[in-house]
């Protein structure tokens, strides 16, 4: 998608009223989520480097293995230079670098992103879950399917984002019609669903859907030469997604309609073993040791806030704010860099809640208990075995993944019978939308889909 007048998408308001919080009634918020931890940490981190340069300028600093040559190259030059005017000079770098992270975030501020408007028209809905029609000049003519899933916590356009609509346009210039699963925020309906209800009352009767889009040309009277078209629809899960369409696949083959619906199975970061990594491992243990208490609050406040799940997708890297908010302020304006960073930025600032009982699930039974990984993870009382999937499956991680770690995506691949996999350069955003996504993702991604859907 790409950015454009700022109003909202489906009422034409403009971005002009802003609530107290700061939420923009028809858009992302103005300021980034949640704009005191992004403060706090860049002042914590700067301000470690006036406490750290006299235990760096003794030697006394356990340096990681990475760093040790620049630290013993830098150590002369530290032991050079005389401690009283050492001293000033980091302190005045750090708060020249802290001037530049409150200019990028001024600047975020001062010309926020609007939401981009949805990459088609909806053709389904079932409470505020809707499918998108990436491609309906596409529709009737036969030929491949995919069904995009992404996350519950965040927005569906990061799958459909830049100025040739992202993944999306990638592959509907490629012959096949994306048709992408927007969740929205919970509804009144969605507002007591559990994973379970997710993947039993939206995602299988979206995948329903698909299929029969899929199949469309093989119930009515067509020339002979679409008559050979493919009739399933490839479903692809993105993160979060991943692991509900899994889900949504696994209880279709116990019901035995899985090669009725779905040509084969695309998982792009998709996390499994949370115990894998040890920052995952140790967030699932804090969250266990708060389990009470933070179970009374996300009842309390009728889901989790997107301001928490930022938080800690923050904390997974506390320098993050310092760089790129700084590293914004130097791009030119009006530059195509700086409108990629807009877009992006605006993207993970937008989140929506997550409805309590599934974040519950999330928080505690897969990042507390690893239910995943264990096999203690059911959707009303099958137990989520990958390997009895029979279907083919297409897996992508990203290398410098600090959401979804490839080690805990790695779990997911090693326990599917067809899985043809790909290790994508960037991280868990660049892999689908940075510059690098069109030669990593995209390409590879669409000529398997185009190969699942003629062989289906």
């Amino acid at each position: 998608m790409a950015r454009g007048p700022k109003s909202h998408p489906e009422t034409g308001q403009t971005r002009t009223g802003q609530t107290g919080t700061g939420e923009a009634e028809s858009g992302p918020p103005r300021w980034p989520v949640p704009l005191p931890l992004h403060l706090g940490l860049s002042n914590l981190i700067l301000a470690s480097s006036c406490a750290a340069w006299p235990l760096a300028r003794n030697g006394s600093i356990d340096w990681k293995p990475a760093c040790r040559s620049d630290a013993a190259e830098l150590l002369p030059q530290l032991q050079a230079c005389p401690p009283e005017l050492l001293g000033p000079a980091v302190l005045e770098a750090a708060c020249a670098r802290l001037s530049q992270v409150q200019a990028g975030i001024e600047r975020y501020a001062g010309d926020p992103p609007a939401r981009p408007a949805p990459p088609g028209p909806v053709v389904w809905q079932a409470g505020t879950t809707r499918i998108h029609d990436g491609a309906p000049h596409l529709a009737g003519r036969g030929g491949a399917h995919v069904l995009l899933v992404p996350s519950l916590i965040n927005r569906a356009h990061i799958l459909a984002l830049g100025d040739g609509h992202g993944l999306v346009g990638h592959l509907a210039a490629a012959g096949i019609r994306p048709l992408l699963l927007d969740w929205d925020r919970p509804g009144p309906e969605e507002g007591g669903f559990g994973i379970a209800d997710y993947v039993a009352e939206r995602v299988r009767p979206a995948l329903r859907f698909a299929a029969a889009q899929a199949a469309h040309l093989h119930t009515r009277q067509v020339p002979a030469r679409w008559r050979s078209a493919p009739s399933r629809p490839v479903v692809l899960g993105y993160c979060m997604g991943g692991l509900l369409t899994l889900g949504a696949l696994l209880g279709a083959q116990a019901a035995g309609e899985v090669e009725d619906l779905a040509a084969g199975l695309a998982l792009v970061a998709t996390p499994w073993d949370f115990g894998a990594d040890p920052l995952f491992s140790a967030v699932g243990a804090l969250m266990l040791a708060q389990e009470g208490s933070m179970r009374r609050w996300i009842r309390s406040a009728g889901g989790l806030p997107p301001e928490f799940l930022q938080a800690l997708f923050v904390l997974r890297d506390p320098a993050l704010p310092v760089r790129k908010f700084s590293g914004f302020a130097g791009l030119p304006p009006g530059s195509a860099t700086a409108g990629n960073f807009l877009d992006l930025e605006g993207w993970a600032n937008d989140g929506v809640p997550l409805a309590g009982p599934a974040a519950e699930e999330c928080l505690f039974d897969w990042f507390g208990r690893n239910a995943p990984a264990t096999d203690a993870w059911q959707i009303r009382g099958q137990i989520m075995r990958p390997e009895a999937l029979t279907l083919p499956v297409f897996a992508a991680i990203a290398a410098r993944d600090r959401l979804v770690p490839p080690v805990s995506a790695e779990a997911l691949v090693g326990r599917l019978a067809q899985a043809a996999t790909i290790r994508v350069p960037g991280g868990h955003v660049g892999m689908v939308a940075g510059r690098g996504a069109r030669a990593g993702l995209w390409q590879p991604l669409a000529e398997w889909v185009l190969a699942c859907c003629s062989a289906a």
